[in-house]
């Protein structure tokens, strides 16, 4: 029953079922494409902003000298990964669900904070796929965008167009809490699949 994607695990264990995805908000973008824009990126800004301080800092003081030349490099290289794990790093949410125990457990943890949703599985009433639909958010930019990028002979693929993002969302009594949205209809299916099988299979066996 285990299931693996680049972006979610979901894994039978014992009798438990856990799911564990960085890839549950539905978020519109950017007018910067995903391609142009994003953690490597960020990370790269963080880490040259801190260089070039040093560097600066140890020019307008007048004692430069050829050892400030690889501490430089070596800030930009200790700041860029540290940027890109713990600064820039996605958001991650784990489903932990337990038949024999009642049990339908939520975490997210992000970079500064930490969340908890706990609730019994039989207030799990419902288990959904909505489609959303994403317009670019300001046309003038990208049109604009577009204009720069074809001047300098670029194509940008999709750029601007239209988002369809499909959720998964685990519907309780009192709320629903979407755990899962993705660009690709048939993955959040498996997802779907994958929770509404071992349901499925707890009622019909007892596991």
């Amino acid at each position: 029953m285990n299931d693996t994607s680049p972006d979610y695990t979901l894994e039978l264990i014992s009798r438990s079922l856990i799911f564990r995805t960085t890839a549950f908000k539905a978020l519109k973008g950017s007018v910067l494409h995903s391609g142009v824009y994003n953690r490597e990126m960020a990370s790269t800004f963080v880490a040259a902003g801190a260089a070039f301080s040093y560097f600066a800092a140890i020019a307008l003081s007048g004692h430069m000298k050829y050892i400030h030349y690889a501490v430089t490099a070596v800030l930009f290289a200790v700041f860029y990964p540290l940027s890109w794990l713990y600064i820039f790093r996605k958001p991650a949410l784990a489903v932990f669900l337990d038949n024999d125990n009642d049990i339908a457990a939520i975490a997210i943890k992000g970079t500064l904070y930490k969340k908890r949703i706990l609730k019994t599985l039989t207030q799990l009433k419902e288990i959904t796929l909505r489609h959303v639909e994403i317009e670019a958010g300001n046309p003038d930019g990208v049109a604009f965008v577009e204009k720069i990028a074809l001047q300098h002979g670029t194509v940008i693929p999709g750029f601007g167009a239209a988002q369809h993002v499909y959720t998964v969302e685990l519907v309780f009594d009192d709320v629903s809490i979407a755990v899962y949205c993705s660009g690709d209809k048939d993955k959040a299916i498996a997802v779907v699949s994958g929770f509404k099988n071992y349901l499925a299979r707890s009622v019909d066996t007892g596991i």
